[in-house]
């Protein structure tokens, strides 16, 4: 009767013997990758009952088994309020056997906001939506890789919106009357102004109108 042992090859640590002492096995806890090593190399040795022995190297090959995506990039995070169906980022993907990846939107609080270009890699606002920096300055998008088998890798983005200065919306005076012959100087009322930008400062003039003189 013969025993086996592992006595060298460049993989040894990955390999075991079974408990019947007839199977060569991965160890446990090992797994082979066939992106990172397709060949594994092992030395074994048969050992007889007088303590005679054998040894002879193994190449164990790796046999490739297609693997989900693993991440989802954008080169670019952020988008100016008020630029309706801005682009925003190329997308890009990683695949362990470098497939042809698609690109999905599959969620994400604001996944209404936005589209995947005609060319499947490029995320942007949809046609006619805007963002607004002073309703909600942080967009939420999750987006899906999928191979060509059908396998798929999820990741949620965030995308800042940048707030770009906008106009005054609207002006208000606190009294439109003024009592008659009253002296140059007199106060008719305080001018204020609404606007977007919460915390602008406001200049005003007379621009026209009768009596602007």
């Amino acid at each position: 009767a013969l025993t086996y042992s592992i006595v060298g090859g460049a993989d040894a640590a990955m390999f075991e013997i079974s408990a019947s002492g007839d199977m060569l096995h991965l160890a446990t806890g090992v797994s082979a990758d066939y992106e990172t090593k397709s060949q594994l190399e092992v030395q074994l040795q048969a050992t007889d009952s007088d303590g005679l022995i054998f040894d002879k190297n193994f190449t164990v090959s790796v046999a490739d088994v297609n693997e989900a995506p693993t991440d989802i990039t954008l080169d670019n995070s952020s988008v100016a309020e008020n630029s309706a169906g801005a682009h925003i980022a190329n997308i890009n993907g990683t695949d362990p056997e470098s497939d042809a990846l698609t690109y999905s939107i599959v969620g994400g609080a604001d996944e209404a906001l936005f589209e995947i270009s005609d060319s499947g890699d490029r995320l942007h606002l949809a046609p006619g939506v805007s963002a607004d920096y002073e309703s909600k300055p942080q967009l939420e998008v999750q987006l899906q890789a999928t191979d060509s088998e059908g396998l798929f890798f999820d990741k949620t983005f965030t995308v800042s919106v940048m707030d770009v200065n906008e106009a005054p919306t609207d002006m208000a005076l606190s009294s439109l009357t003024i009592e008659e012959n009253s002296a140059a100087g007199t106060i008719v009322g305080n001018l204020s102004a609404a606007d977007p930008d919460v915390g602008d400062t406001h200049s005003f003039s007379l621009v026209g109108g009768t009596g602007s003189n």
